[in-house]
C-alpha cells in the first residue's frame, strides 16, 4: 500500500491542502493480507477511532515499506462522522489547526481525554501482525491496544512497535523465529524500538539473539506517553535463544518447568549461598 487517497488524487481534490488531509484517514478496521508475498506500506495511515476497531497485517513473507500506520484512540464523539459531518469551513479549521492531521493528531493532552477509560478498554481482540516466513522491518506500528506480532525470521532494522496495554490483564506478545535486531536502526535513547505503554505485561521472544543497538531499546513507560493511563508500567519478559517451534515462530518458554526448577526446588539455594 503506497500513500493515501489524498496524495494519490492530489490537487485534483482541491488546491487547499487542508481539504485533502481528511483522505489520510482510513477506516477503523483495516486488513492487509498477502497470501504469497509481502505487505509494504509506503505512506502514513491513520485509522479512525472506534472502540472495536481492528488492525490485521498478515503476510506470507515480509512486512515493511518505510511507512507507518497508527490507530487513533481519540473520542469518536468529538470528531466528524457520516452521521454528523463537518461543513467545509469547519473541516478546514479542524485540519488546519495543528499539523498535517489537525485535530486528529495524537498529542498526549488529547488522547481519549474526554473518555473515562481508554477507548479499547473493553476490546478483547489484539492487533495482529504476522510475517509467516519473513521479517518485520522498516515500519512503524502505533496501536492503542495489545499487540500480537510474530515473524518467522527477524524483527528489527527500522521497525518500531509502539503498543498501549489498556488494563492490568493486558498482554502483548512479540516474537521472532530468528533474531530481534535493531543494531542497524541507529537513533537516540528516545527512539524506542519497542514501547509498551500502560499496565499489564509484554512477552518479547527471539529464537536466536536480541541486539538493541544504540537506540532506546525495549521500554515499559506506564503513563509517560499518555497521561490518561494508569501510572504503573507493564512487566517485561524478554528472552533470547528460545529456539523455533514447529510453526516456525519463536518457541514459548516452558514456564512450568522454570517454576519447578528455580522456585519450588530452590535451585539457587542448592547451588550454595549465604
Amino acid at each position: 500500500f503506497g500513500g493515501s487517497l489524498g496524495s494519490a488524487l492530489g490537487p485534483a481534490l482541491s488546491s487547499n491542502p487542508s481539504d485533502r488531509r481528511p483522505f489520510n484517514i482510513v477506516a477503523p478496521n483495516v486488513d492487509l493480507v498477502s497470501f504469497g508475498g509481502d505487505v509494504s506500506i509506503e505512506g502514513a495511515l491513520l485509522m479512525y477511532p472506534d472502540a472495536r476497531g481492528q488492525l490485521r497485517i498478515l503476510a506470507d513473507r515480509d512486512i515493511g515499506g518505510q511507512g507507518a500506520i497508527t490507530m487513533s484512540d481519540l473520542d469518536p464523539a468529538t470528531l466528524p462522522s457520516a452521521a454528523a459531518p463537518d461543513s467545509l469551513p469547519d473541516l478546514r479549521r479542524r485540519f488546519a489547526a495543528t499539523g498535517a492531521l489537525g485535530a486528529f493528531n495524537l498529542a498526549t493532552t488529547n488522547r481519549h481525554a474526554s473518555l473515562p477509560r481508554p477507548l479499547h478498554a473493553d476490546d478483547p481482540q489484539p492487533v495482529q501482525i504476522v510475517a509467516r516466513d519473513g521479517s518485520i522491518t522498516s515500519i512503524t506500528i502505533d496501536v492503542p491496544k495489545p499487540l500480537q506480532a510474530a515473524a518467522g525470521r527477524d524483527i528489527g532494522a527500522g521497525a518500531r512497535l509502539l503498543v498501549q496495554n489498556t488494563g492490568p490483564d493486558s498482554v502483548t506478545r512479540i516474537g521472532a523465529g530468528r533474531n530481534i535486531d535493531f543494531s542497524a536502526s541507529g537513533g537516540s535513547a528516545e527512539d524506542f524500538a519497542i514501547e509498551i505503554r500502560g499496565p499489564g505485561a509484554a512477552e518479547i521472544l527471539a529464537g536466536g539473539s536480541i541486539n538493541l543497538g544504540t537506540g532506546g531499546g525495549i521500554v515499559s513507560r506506564g503513563n509517560l506517553a499518555n497521561a490518561f493511563l494508569p501510572a504503573e508500567g507493564a512487566a517485561l519478559l524478554v528472552a533470547a535463544g528460545v529456539g523455533r517451534g514447529a510453526d516456525g515462530f519463536a518457541q514459548a518458554p516452558d514456564y512450568g518447568n522454570a517454576l519447578r526448577q528455580f522456585i519450588r526446588n530452590d535451585a539457587f539455594a542448592a547451588a550454595g549461598s549465604d
